[in-house]
């Protein structure tokens, strides 16, 4: 596994892209595996102490893990061209 250190505006971007994704209908996962909701649910937003902005961190639960998994799926979603036009079929 490689370790990936993120800036909190580089964790916001990523967060936010999720967000417009799953919001637009473009996500699709197995409902039976509740894992992956769970890891999502895992990330927080908080301020950073000496800046205060805003960045996210996962909360470490027994079901959730740490939101690896969210973590993966959201640099998943990064891959993706941010001038790609998706139309519906």
């Amino acid at each position: 596994m490689i370790r990936r250190n993120y800036a909190p505006d580089q964790k916001a971007r990523m967060v936010l892209h999720a967000k417009k994704i799953i919001a637009e209908g473009r996500f699709q996962y197995d409902e039976e595996d509740k894992t992956l909701p769970l890891a999502f649910m895992s990330i927080k937003q908080k301020l950073t102490p000496n800046t205060n902005q805003i960045t996210y961190y996962s909360t470490r639960t027994q079901r959730a893990g740490h939101g690896d998994l969210a973590w993966a799926v959201l640099q998943a979603f990064g891959c993706e061209s941010p001038f790609e036009e998706f139309k519906s079929e």
